[in-house]
């Protein structure tokens, strides 16, 4: 169940129906699940019930976001996605998701290549992410403003075109769906699908939403303010050991 505390975390909570149709494919076909920064678990529970699935994850770094995670059924080991492993083994779980978390990371190759880790072959992982390259972001640098999804400080916006002086999400590394192909299949996986998705807006844009909802259908994918990848673990020609070689070149 989602509550108040979700929509203050996840823009996931704010794009749901694109969201949850990414999973339609997978619905009775997940046994095991994990949630690579699932907060209070209300994204996570919602996919699992949507999904079916029968063993649900979730992994935070803060103990009081786990407790409100248990209480929805799902099982919480504590660590920080900077910091892998998360969870001792691997080649286990079916599916790996992730929203809103990637961008906030030092670097997208822990995540990414953890998730290659936990997955069996042919398991998928579903990550939700802002777009580097999205209209408003493209509309910002023309007229030589601050990206929001780029934060140069943890205390305030700063030089941005709207959000001055207001608390940063602290999106560290923000990206484009390029970008995010090629460091994908670099780790081994191949791309599914990508779906653009335009969550409510907030803030100055909120008295302007239904205009913005109308200029996000009409814009292409690589201008969408969020995507979603799928991507499926493939069998790479070094086998299980990948990973390790690839720490090792």
């Amino acid at each position: 169940m989602i509550t108040s505390k979700d929509y203050a975390v996840s823009a996931t909570t704010l794009m749901m129906p694109e969201y949850l149709k990414v999973f339609d494919p997978l619905i009775g076909r997940v046994d095991k699940m994990v949630d690579l920064g699932c907060a209070y678990g209300g994204v996570t529970a919602t996919v699992a019930d949507h999904i079916k699935a029968k063993e649900v994850y979730g992994i935070d770094k803060l103990q009081d976001r786990l407790d409100e995670a248990h209480k929805k059924g799902i099982i919480t080991i504590q660590a920080d996605l900077n910091a892998p492993p998360y969870i001792c083994g691997g080649g286990e779980f079916d599916l790996v998701i992730s929203n809103g978390v990637i961008e906030h990371l030092n670097w997208y190759d822990d995540l990414i290549e953890e998730s290659y880790r936990l997955l069996k072959d042919g398991g998928y992982l579903v990550l939700a992410f802002p777009n580097l390259a999205n209209y408003i972001q493209r509309i910002a640098l023309l007229f030589g403003y601050q990206p929001t999804d780029v934060c140069i400080s943890r205390k305030i916006y700063a030089g941005t075109l709207y959000c001055r002086g207001n608390y940063p999400e602290s999106h560290m590394r923000s990206c484009t769906n390029g970008a995010m192909t090629d460091l994908l299949e670099h780790y081994g996986f191949r791309i599914v699908s990508v779906t653009g998705a335009d969550p409510e807006l907030n803030g100055l844009y909120s008295k302007y939403k239904s205009l913005f909802r109308l200029i996000g259908k009409m814009m292409p994918l690589n201008f969408s303010r969020r995507l979603i990848v799928v991507a499926q673990k493939q069998i790479h020609e070094h086998g299980e050991n990948y990973i390790e070689w690839e720490r090792n070149r």
